[in-house]
């Protein structure tokens, strides 16, 4: 959806097509009676909207093999992205580009998810509710014996 919206504006609103040329193709200022498409009145006939309605579907099907084909043939670069992604969660450009370019990273990230501290359980639920609203959580760590404002 996104994709095809994008391309509908740089046809209709930016000019970005060779077949259909530097013209704004657009809808009257003012929705008639039946909404959003269906009621607009257009500024061009539909022996044109055919032609917009081409042009988009070409050029997001030639946007889709061109993606496809740049996945497909930089496939391991990928792989090796991911991977360093689920062991190290956040990389930077150039840890991104020596994976791209070299298949390793010369400067990898110093925090390892799987070496790094665990984080502590969360306080266990409180066990009772007390006349006054007060909830008292024996389980709460350092001693605590209310929850914390705000818990």
């Amino acid at each position: 959806r996104q994709a095809t919206h994008l391309t509908r504006s740089m046809v209709c609103h930016y000019g970005m097509s060779e077949k259909l040329g530097m013209v704004h193709y657009g809808e009257a200022d003012e929705p008639t009676f039946l909404g959003r498409d269906m009621g607009r009145s257009r500024d061009y006939s539909e022996a044109t909207a055919q032609e917009i309605d081409k042009e988009v579907k070409n050029l997001c099907d030639t946007a889709y093999n061109k993606a496809k084909e740049i996945i497909t043939e930089k496939r391991a670069a990928l792989d090796a992205i991911a991977k360093a992604l689920l062991e190290y969660e956040t990389l930077n450009g150039e840890q991104v580009k020596d994976l791209i370019e070299l298949g390793y990273m010369r400067n990898p990230p110093k925090a390892v998810l799987s070496q790094a501290t665990p984080m502590p359980p969360p306080p266990k639920t409180p066990t009772k509710e007390p006349e006054g609203g007060v909830v008292i959580a024996p389980d709460y760590p350092s001693g605590l014996t209310e929850a914390p404002a705000g818990a």
